[in-house]
């Protein structure tokens, strides 16, 4: 059976990986943030020594200044990333720190729209 798949324009997809890499002649572990809007293919690496908090933020940061704008949604699939966690029905949930930071994530993608007033 074919189930062809479909993405609608503006919403992304998002994973922290793993690499080694070879820097200064020394093999490294290194860590990506790799971010995709699947509609149009368009794709965003970024390497960082660890998978940290700030490596997520810059990363966003980084992806939605490539994109120009910040997209619709974003489809997490980093459990094992320090932000990520999975709730009851197995889905991808963003975890917060602190108080504020929940409170300011709730509307994340609001926020960060209106940061970046275009949408991809």
């Amino acid at each position: 059976m074919f189930v062809p798949l479909s993405h609608p324009p503006g919403h992304a997809q998002a994973d922290f990986g793993e690499a080694l890499v070879v820097i200064g002649g020394v093999q490294l572990k290194a860590h990506y943030l790799a971010v995709d809007l699947p509609h149009s293919d368009g794709r965003f690496v970024k390497s960082y020594p660890a998978e940290t908090t700030e490596a997520f933020c810059d990363g966003h940061n980084a992806a939605f200044a490539f994109f120009g704008g910040v997209p619709q949604s974003i489809v997490y699939d980093c459990r094992n990333s320090a932000l990520m966690g999975q709730n009851a029905n197995g889905d991808s949930v963003l975890i917060v720190q602190s108080s504020a930071l929940k409170s300011l994530s709730l509307n994340l993608l609001s926020l960060l729209q209106d940061l970046f007033p275009t949408t991809v």
